[in-house]
């Protein structure tokens, strides 16, 4: 008997000592996913302050801000068909900046 509850004991010691190694993996990682969403959470928060203000005062100028808008469009779409064929530096490797 005494022979058998040595070589059992040994045997239940290295199996909760493993046990006890898993769970520490298991808490680290419990550990690093709840940091991982309380940091997204804390930035995306973060970020959405200054947005939030910077709708705001969109939506108070939103007059000026769409003809300024469309503007822009209009522009774009002139130079996409080469209505500014005239002017060199809107040209492919006319303005050699870089």
């Amino acid at each position: 008997m005494s022979y058998l509850s040595t070589k059992l004991s040994k045997l239940f010691d290295r199996l909760f000592s493993r046990e006890l190694a898993y769970s520490k993996k298991l808490d680290q990682l419990f550990t690093n996913a709840v940091a991982f969403v309380v940091g997204f959470s804390f930035v995306f928060t973060l970020l959405g302050f200054p947005m939030s203000f910077i709708g705001q005062c969109l939506l108070v100028n939103l007059v000026t801000f769409r003809k300024v808008a469309g503007v822009f469009i209009v522009v774009f779409g002139l130079y996409t068909a080469g209505c500014f064929g005239f002017i060199p530096s809107l040209k492919r490797g006319g303005l050699a900046m870089f």
